[in-house]
């Protein structure tokens, strides 16, 4: 098995009560990294006649050890109906991760619902770690 997806599987999968694709990218624990193509065609599974939000896990985005990562946020008319999953987790184990979505009004009530009732207060020490994630260099 080559632990890739089939995206005409996924567009065939692909109904009236579809809403959302996740897309996992760095695989764990496969390593696999999705090609700018697999991505390319994904997107337009996705943007097709129906309007499917894509979640892109993209948690192990730093952590690639051969190839390369592509993000369907950089496919045109993606960054309006993705979501973003990512954080410092996986680098610095900080076990701090955020969310991104533009034009988030319409989902941020719910998340915040969800969020509330499935994790409690993320510590302060890792607040900071997470800011100062942020400010220090991107790098390995």
């Amino acid at each position: 098995m080559d632990f890739r997806l089939d995206v005409d599987e996924l567009g065939g999968l692909i109904n009236d009560r579809t809403k959302l694709i996740i897309l996992n990218s760095p695989q764990n624990p496969t390593g696999g990294v999705l090609t700018k193509k697999t991505i390319s065609m994904a997107s337009h599974a996705a943007i097709g006649d129906r309007d499917i939000m894509v979640l892109s896990d993209e948690i192990y985005s730093r952590l690639i050890f051969e190839g390369e990562h592509h993000s369907i946020l950089s496919v045109d008319g993606m960054k309006g109906r993705c979501i973003l999953l990512d954080g410092f987790s996986r680098l610095r184990h900080d076990r701090l991760a955020y969310g991104l979505r533009r034009n988030a009004r319409r989902l941020g009530e719910h998340v915040a619902r969800l969020m509330t009732n499935s994790n409690s207060c993320t510590a302060s020490f890792t607040q900071v770690a997470g800011i100062e994630a942020l400010r220090g260099p991107q790098t390995r």
